[in-house]
């Protein structure tokens, strides 16, 4: 599908396999492998899941979810997610923060600290300021 959505200023082409339950529910989507027909190998992709059995490596920065109260929702948005999109994302980083395993990260932005979660518990993880020499100066 191509040039449906335009996202961050620019047009959008989407590739996304459908199941059987044709409308913009999680459940209307199924799982599209990227890189081999191994299962447990690759690189799958539903609606709001990524899941990398291989390693990733990143070139660049990686930025963390940035969340707080204000984009988080408990209940399912009434109506298609479609029409519905900014509050059905607020659900989805509800639903996948409730339901994460050990190992999950994000900057909680309410409270300033990145979360992460061991052994079943929410923990913040410990930073500290730069040593004295030591900058960042990207302006």
């Amino acid at each position: 599908l191509v040039n449906k959505h335009v996202e961050m200023g620019k047009p959008v082409a989407e590739m996304y396999y459908y199941g059987t339950v044709y409308n913009h529910s999680d459940d209307a989507y199924n799982w599209f492998r990227i890189g081999s027909d191994v299962k447990q190998h690759s690189f799958l992709f539903s609606r709001d899941k990524a899941v990398f059995y291989g390693s990733l490596k990143l070139s660049n920065a990686l930025t963390l979810g940035n969340i707080g109260k204000n984009n988080l929702r408990k209940e399912i948005p009434e109506g298609d997610d479609e029409q519905n999109a900014e509050e059905s994302a607020k659900h989805v980083n509800f639903r996948e923060l409730k339901n994460s395993g050990d190992g999950t990260i994000f900057y909680d932005s309410d409270n300033h600290i990145v979360a992460i979660k061991i052994e079943g518990k929410w923990m913040k993880l410990k930073v500290e300021e730069l040593p004295k020499g030591v900058s960042y100066d990207f302006d």
